[in-house]
């Protein structure tokens, strides 16, 4: 029985042994990955030039949005979202149509496939167009002031750089703040919104005015 005992003991602790070795390996080659997949952005962060237009601002943008900060910066757009309402102008017209009392969810979720479309493919591609489209048609319908046009345009431009500056495992690059206000830019501009501040900090400064 000493013996039956000993060599139970002996067998239970070669599996511990063998299963904290392959806990081990495997948080050593998760973190080797994280190592290689974070200094490959890195470097294209470092060594691809500033973006110009849609499809290169939405190389960053993607990476950003859907890669490094997906649920962060995804957050970032919903709660963002909700700040919107309290702008008395913004609230007065939605409530005026009833979407948010009594088919909250649906505008909810019809609101979340209009951006995803736009946000998922650049700017000037078809999905996207259509999607800026639909939005356009619905807004036609209200009288929408240009100066709340640009709020929640900067409220998209600025909360997702926001967010990481507080809660990312890193600061966001120059370049993502570039492409970030380019592509909402030229979203922006396909919506007919005038007076597009022509930078990130003047967009940042503008939303801290506005809400005071």
């Amino acid at each position: 029985r000493l013996e039956i005992g000993t060599a139970s003991a002996t067998l239970r602790l070669k599996l511990i042994v063998m299963i904290l070795l392959l806990i081990a390996t495997a948080v050593a080659g998760y973190t080797a990955l994280i190592y290689l997949l974070r200094k490959r952005h890195d470097e294209f962060l470092d060594t691809t030039p500033y973006p110009k237009n849609a499809a290169e601002c939405h190389q960053f943008t993607s990476r950003y949005i859907y890669g490094d900060f997906n649920f962060i910066a995804v957050k970032s757009l919903e709660f963002g979202l909700f700040k919107t309402y309290a702008i008395p102008s913004i609230s007065k017209i939605l409530y005026s149509t009833r979407e948010l009392v009594d088919r909250v969810g649906r505008r909810y979720d019809d609101t979340d496939l209009l951006i995803r479309e736009f946000l998922e493919h650049e700017p000037t591609a078809p999905r996207a167009k259509a999607a800026i489209d639909r939005m356009n048609y619905i807004h036609s319908q209200y009288k929408i002031s240009n100066e709340d046009y640009l709020y929640v345009l900067s409220v998209f431009i600025v909360e997702p750089i926001r967010w990481v500056e507080r809660y990312g495992f890193r600061n966001p690059h120059d370049k993502e703040r570039y492409a970030m206000h380019l592509r909402w830019q030229i979203i922006g501009e396909k919506m007919g919104i005038s007076d597009i501040f022509e930078s990130y900090a003047e967009t940042e400064r503008y939303l801290d005015a506005f809400e005071e």
